[in-house]
């Protein structure tokens, strides 16, 4: 999540990048395992037919769940391999499918500088050959992303009574990775101490 963050802060070619999480619950139980043997064409038929629902935010969106793993039972954080992972439950992403506003003000976002978009994916879309069976989408972007939010992520990174000391230890494992990135850490003027949410 953090080098996600990272990324967002830094200008590519003057433009500050979009980044956004889709997450998509499936109808299928042992997805790998069960289909690790089968060829492809069963999993692509099972795909089609049984995908749930999809999630799409904004990085914004998703780093006030990330921060929740500190302190929120029904959020955690795991590691794996040396890099972290937030691992939010079923049923917490099926609340904030059917109720958006108050599972984000739950986590701490402000639901007017958010924009709730739901939609229904369309019928006779095929994916090869099968008919996608339409599910519900749920559209999720903070109004003042990215540029607000970067000045928001900027002043908490650089301040250690906001910033549990988990999220240190990913920055600097991203900053030892990514060797020499110390400059996207440079703290920004901050005209407000409310979050842009």
């Amino acid at each position: 999540m953090i080098r996600y963050a990272l990324l967002q802060i830094t200008e590519i070619d003057s433009k500050i990048p979009i980044i956004k999480t889709d997450i998509f619950r499936y109808g299928i139980r042992n997805l790998e395992s069960k289909f690790i043997n089968k060829p492809l064409k069963d999993l692509i038929f099972q795909l089609t037919q049984n995908t749930k629902y999809l999630i799409s935010m904004d990085l914004s969106v998703l780093f006030e769940y990330y921060k929740l793993t500190s302190h929120e039972k029904s959020f955690n954080l795991r590691y794996d391999k040396g890099t972290s992972h937030t691992k939010v439950t079923s049923r917490d992403l099926t609340t904030l499918l059917a109720y958006p506003e108050e599972s984000l003000e739950k986590v701490g976002i402000n639901s007017k500088n958010i924009e709730i978009k739901k939609r229904k994916f369309p019928s006779g879309v095929k994916m090869s050959n099968y008919e996608i069976n339409p599910f519900p989408i749920l559209i999720i972007e903070n109004k003042n992303y990215p540029e607000k939010w970067i000045e928001y992520f900027n002043k908490i990174i650089n301040d250690e009574d906001q910033v549990p000391k988990i999220f240190f230890e990913d920055i600097w494992r991203a900053k030892e990775v990514d060797n020499g990135v110390d400059d996207w850490l440079n703290p920004s003027e901050w005209d407000s101490d409310d979050p842009p949410f």
